[in-house]
């Protein structure tokens, strides 16, 4: 999370760090990649009630992560700000105290750097989507469950040759939104690489407008376009 001169926290939600008060200075608004994943890793790790973090909790790979996107934070934030990372309460490591980042911070990455476990640790945020599917006369009712969130899609079954080149399109094309309209609704894929996890991808569907968000999943691509396979196979 991120805290201003105000002393309001904001967490870093899909990724992105931004300032909306014009009274703190200049609006921006800048998108880091992966930085989400890096503070829920500690959150999962940390029981605030006890102030504690799990004994194995690897700090100098997260600091040495957090460093990275400390940087590109401060590359793109505008110059009228100062940009501190810190430690969390929790950190009794000793890895590093509150540091202003500027175009120095490279020389503690790099000595950080030979120190961290680069090999890439287990996703913290993934959604895992559970498909049901119901046949209704000549057409069907597909529901998407993450949990208590629940959607329900009608489909002709003239729209599985679409849907289908559709998963295909997201298996082949690693960058922009492959999208495709059923219907009322507009089903949307965006691959995304999130820290060291280059197979994950947000999975939407939209009615209308592309961010009138109906239903939205952060899910591995290889992971959703079998799930989806499967499930419309079923319908031969």
């Amino acid at each position: 999370m991120c805290i201003n001169s105000d002393s309001c926290c904001a967490s870093a939600y899909g990724d992105e760090i931004y300032n909306d008060s014009p009274w703190l200075g200049p609006r921006f608004s800048i998108v880091v990649p992966g930085i989400e994943e890096w503070v829920k890793r500690y959150e999962d790790a940390t029981d605030f009630a006890e102030t504690t973090t799990e004994p194995s909790f690897d700090w100098i790979s997260w600091h040495y992560e957090g460093l990275c996107f400390a940087k590109a934070i401060w590359e793109q934030m505008p110059r009228c700000y100062e940009l501190y990372y810190e430690p969390p309460f929790e950190d009794h490591s000793g890895t590093m105290g509150k540091l202003l980042i500027d175009e120095k911070v490279d020389g503690l990455i790099d000595r950080l750097r030979p120190l961290a476990n680069l090999a890439s640790a287990s996703l913290s945020i993934k959604d895992n989507i559970v498909y049901k599917l119901e046949r209704k006369g000549d057409s069907m009712l597909i529901r998407f469950r993450i949990n208590n969130l629940v959607f329900d899609l009608p489909l002709s079954f003239k729209c599985l040759t679409g849907i289908k080149q559709w998963l295909n399109d997201i298996i082949d094309t690693k960058t922009g939104v492959c999208t495709v309209h059923v219907q009322e609704y507009d089903l949307h894929y965006s691959h995304q690489t999130v820290g060291m996890h280059p197979e994950m991808g947000r999975f939407w569907i939209s009615k209308c407008y592309p961010y009138d968000s109906k239903f939205c999943a952060y899910v591995d691509s290889q992971e959703f376009v079998k799930g989806f396979l499967t499930l419309i196979s079923m319908l031969k």
